[in-house]
């Protein structure tokens, strides 16, 4: 399998991955291309979310009129017709999910009780189930990190342009692959949308964190639905107090809606202006 998904991810970086720029001819924008966006998709059959929810034919229109091209990559890892990103152990992961619920019912009660010291006592166990959780790094991602860092090398290089007129995106797995690629890249992106992704990977993204520059300004969506059964939302808000508290992104946006595993419209839309802002940017 191994063999397999890398002669797959050489021919998807530049192969499928650079025609599939939201069904439109790979060959033109009209005019140059300003600004590209990598966008990845989440566990299941990729583009069906993308194509139905983000880029719907009046917002690619749009893109290609502003000069943004959309590279699509698709995973080189599947199992069947499911590609995916990464891999995590379904039992492992509900049974830390549990230990995480325990916590956040352990802290509500700290918050209300007269003598919180032995509450607290409890608490160990349950944290240390929250931060297994946020640091750790499922399988294949380490494969799916080098995937994602040719891809975008490669749509960069086709198309011309420095690392400031890279913006990433992704969806679901994909936002989390996204947040992870970016924080690898050697330069700061343009921009960046997370929708129905979570954090993980914590304790190596912190190591990266002394390698960001520029970072303060710039510019996040980030949207999750409360009622996300594939992704908690609580993943979400971890990943945005991470982006907030930890980097100190003062210009990201977190929108939580009343919805599951989705991506609304009015927040596709406002991901498509921030991009069309950095296109407008990077063209003056």
């Amino acid at each position: 399998m191994p063999g397999a998904a890398t002669d797959d991810a050489r021919r998807l970086a530049l192969g499928d991955a650079d025609v599939r720029r939201c069904g439109l001819p790979s060959s033109s924008t009209q005019g140059p291309v300003k600004l590209v966006l990598v966008y990845f998709h989440g566990s299941g059959t990729p583009f069906r979310v993308e194509q139905e929810r983000l880029f719907t034919p009046p917002r690619a229109l749009r893109l290609l009129a502003a000069g943004v091209a959309v590279v699509l990559p698709a995973s080189p890892l599947r199992d069947g017709a499911v590609h995916f990103w990464y891999s995590t152990d379904k039992d492992v992961l509900l049974d830390l999910l549990k230990k995480a619920k325990k916590q956040e019912e352990v802290e509500e009660s700290t918050r209300h009780a007269e003598h919180a010291t032995d509450v607290t006592a409890t608490s160990a166990s349950p944290q240390s189930a929250v931060d297994l959780l946020k640091d750790g790094e499922p399988a294949f991602l380490d494969h799916s990190r080098a995937t994602a860092q040719r891809v975008v090398e490669e749509a960069r290089n086709v198309m011309g342009l420095r690392f400031a007129s890279v913006a990433l995106g992704g969806f679901s797995q994909g936002a989390a692959v996204a947040m992870d690629a970016a924080l690898h890249l050697p330069a700061r992106p343009a921009a960046l949308g997370f929708f129905s992704g979570s954090l993980m990977c914590r304790r190596r993204w912190r190591e990266r964190l002394s390698t960001l520059k520029g970072w303060a300004d710039l510019p996040l969506v980030q949207g999750h639905g409360r009622g996300d059964w594939a992704v908690g939302v609580n993943g979400g808000r971890w990943m945005r107090d991470f982006c907030r508290d930890e980097i100190g992104m003062q210009q990201a946006e977190y929108h939580e809606f009343q919805g599951g595993h989705t991506i609304p419209p009015d927040l596709a839309d406002r991901f498509m202006e921030v991009l069309l802002l950095a296109a407008g940017a990077e063209s003056t």
